[in-house]
C-alpha cells in the first residue's frame, strides 16, 4: 500500500465525558458515532497534562512533559532538541501543513517548527504584524502600542495588521470561526499536490471559554433563555469571590455541550470533504485535555488532574478500515499517538503505538503532569486580592492503573486517590495518609523510568512574560 495521508485533528479542550460517543446523555457528537463505525475508539485516552501547551508537546515529540518541560520551566518547543512529529514526517517525504486556532499553539511557542506551511487561525489574513503573537512573547500592551505595531512596516502592512486586530478582538467573545480553518487545511493540501504524501494538523479551540455556540446547536441540548447571565469568568469563582450555583454550572455545561455539538457539525463537513478528494488517509481525532465545569470546585483546566481534564477523546479510522468498529479499554495516552502516525508513514520512533491495528501492547498504567501553576498564583492574587488561591500553588502528578486505581500526588501533600470502576466522578478520596500508598512507589518509578526528575517539593511560581502576556492574550485574566 503506497503511504497515506494523515490528518490530526485536536478538539481543543473537549473532555470525554462530555460526548455522546461517550456516553453523555446530550447528543453532543452524532457524527463521531457514525464515524466511529469506520474508525477504532479508544475508552481510556488520557492527556499527558491539563493544559495544552505540554499536551501538543507530547503530541508532537513523543515525549512526556516530565522529560520535554515545556509549559514547565521552558516556554517554547524550541527548546526540545528532538525532531517534531512535523519534521520527522517531512524527512519521509511528506507535504506538511498545520492549522491552529490556539496563540498556543503557533510561531510564538515553536509550535510551527517542520510544518511547510502553517496558517494562525487567530490572524484574518496571514501576512502583516502578527498583534497576537507579538503580545505573548512581549507582554500585554496597551492599545496605543498595538496600535503602533499596526502601523509598523508601512501601509501595505497596516492595511493587513488592522483587520487582524479587529478579528482578534471578535475572537475574544468565543467566536473561533473553526469552519474557516477546517478549510484552511483542506486548501493546504489541495494546492501542495499529490505528488507527494499529506500531514495535516488542525486545532479548533470552539469548546474553550467563554462558551457562546451558535443558535443552532444551543436549541439541540437545551440551553435555557437567559443563559448570557451566567458569570464565565473562571478565576473569580476559583478564588471564592464569584458564587455559582449548580444551576448555573448546568447552563454552562448545556453551553459547553452546544459548542461541542458545534464542532461535530464542523467536522462532518470536513471528513466529507477529506474523503471526496479520494486520497487513502489515517484520521485521528483527539483532545488535548478536559474541562472543569464546578466539578471538583473548579472551572476552566488547572490546577487539577482529574478525570474532568485529562481524560479525552480518541478516535482513529485506518485508511484501510483495519478495526473498523472496535472500542477498545487499554489505557492510551497522546504520546502513543505521535509513534503510530510515524509507523503509518514507515518510519519510527522508540515508543510504542496504539494498541489495536498498529500492535500497541496493554499498558499496565499511565503518568500526567501539572509541572507548575497557570496562570501563576502570584498573578492572580494581584488580579483578585480578595480571592484565596492557596489551593491553587501546587504542582500534581498523576498514576492511573489498568485496574482503574488512580493516584494525584500534589506537592502542597493533600494527595488523592480513587478507585473509578466505582467512583468515576471522583467524588471520594480513599488516601490515608497515616497508612499511606504503595501507588506512591509505582509512580515515582514510572516518573523516574521516563526521564522526569525527582518530585519536587514545592511548586515553581516563577512568572516569565511570556506565559503571562499569553494569558491574557487568550482571556485567561
Amino acid at each position: 500500500m503506497n503511504r497515506p495521508d494523515i490528518v490530526l485533528v485536536v478538539l481543543d479542550t473537549v473532555r470525554a465525558q462530555s460526548l455522546s460517543l461517550y456516553g453523555h446523555d446530550r447528543p453532543t457528537t452524532p457524527f463521531l458515532e457514525q464515524l466511529a463505525g469506520r474508525s477504532v475508539v479508544y475508552d481510556r485516552a488520557y492527556a499527558p497534562s491539563c493544559w495544552t501547551v505540554p499536551s501538543h508537546a507530547t503530541l508532537f515529540t513523543g515525549l512526556e512533559p516530565r522529560t520535554h518541560r515545556v509549559g514547565g520551566e521552558q516556554a517554547s518547543l524550541e527548546s526540545v532538541a528532538q525532531p517534531t512529529l512535523a519534521e520527522r514526517l517531512s524527512d519521509a517525504g511528506y507535504r506538511t501543513a498545520g492549522v491552529s486556532s490556539n496563540p498556543w499553539i503557533g510561531p510564538a511557542f515553536g509550535f510551527e517548527r517542520g510544518f511547510e506551511r502553517f496558517t494562525c487561525g487567530w490572524k484574518l489574513i496571514q501576512s502583516g504584524v502578527d498583534v497576537a503573537s507579538e503580545s505573548i512573547t512581549q507582554g500585554g500592551q496597551p492599545v496605543s502600542e498595538k496600535l503602533r505595531m499596526a502601523l509598523r512596516g508601512g501601509p501595505r502592512t497596516a492595511l493587513a495588521t488592522a483587520p487582524n486586530y479587529a478579528f482578534a478582538r471578535w475572537r475574544r467573545t468565543g467566536r473561533f470561526a473553526p469552519a474557516r480553518l477546517a478549510a484552511a487545511l483542506l486548501k493546504h493540501r489541495q494546492e501542495l499536490g499529490s505528488g507527494q504524501p499529506f500531514f495535516g494538523f488542525l486545532n479548533l479551540l470552539d469548546a474553550h471559554l467563554p462558551y457562546v455556540a451558535p443558535r443552532s446547536t444551543k436549541g439541540l441540548v437545551g440551553v435555557p433563555d437567559g443563559w448570557q447571565k451566567v458569570p464565565q469568568k473562571a478565576w473569580p469563582y476559583v478564588g471564592g469571590t464569584q458564587p455559582m450555583s449548580e444551576e448555573d454550572f448546568e447552563v454552562l455545561r448545556r453551553l459547553y455541550d452546544a459548542e461541542i455539538r458545534y464542532l461535530d457539525n464542523v467536522l462532518r463537513k470536513f471528513v466529507e470533504r477529506l474523503d471526496g478528494a479520494g486520497r487513502p488517509t489515517m484520521l485521528v481525532i483527539t483532545s488535548d485535555h478536559g474541562e472543569n465545569i464546578g466539578e471538583h470546585r473548579l472551572m476552566d483546566h488547572q490546577f487539577s488532574l482529574h478525570d474532568t481534564l485529562i481524560r479525552v477523546p480518541m478516535l482513529v479510522r485506518h485508511p484501510d478500515g483495519d478495526g473498523a468498529g472496535t472500542r477498545l479499554d487499554e489505557l492510551v495516552g497522546l504520546g502513543d499517538v505521535h509513534e503510530s502516525l510515524l509507523r503509518m508513514a514507515g518510519t519510527s520512533a522508540s515508543g510504542e503505538p496504539l494498541p489495536g491495528p498498529l500492535g500497541g501492547g496493554r499498558r499496565t498504567a499511565i503518568v500526567s503532569d501539572y509541572l507548575r501553576p497557570q496562570p501563576p498564583v502570584s498573578r492572580l492574587r494581584e488580579r483578585f486580592p480578595d480571592g484565596d488561591f492557596t489551593r491553587c500553588d501546587r504542582t500534581l502528578r498523576a498514576l492511573v492503573r489498568d485496574d482503574g486505581t488512580k493516584l494525584i500526588w500534589a506537592s502542597d501533600g493533600a494527595h488523592e486517590q480513587y478507585d473509578l470502576h466505582s467512583d468515576p466522578g471522583e467524588l471520594r478520596s480513599l488516601y490515608d495518609p497515616a497508612a499511606g500508598t504503595p501507588l506512591m512507589g509505582e509512580l515515582e518509578a514510572a516518573f523516574r523510568e521516563s526521564g522526569g526528575e525527582a518530585a519536587a517539593a514545592a511548586p515553581s511560581s516563577t512568572e516569565d512574560d511570556e506565559v503571562r502576556a499569553a494569558l491574557e492574550s487568550l482571556g485567561y485574566l
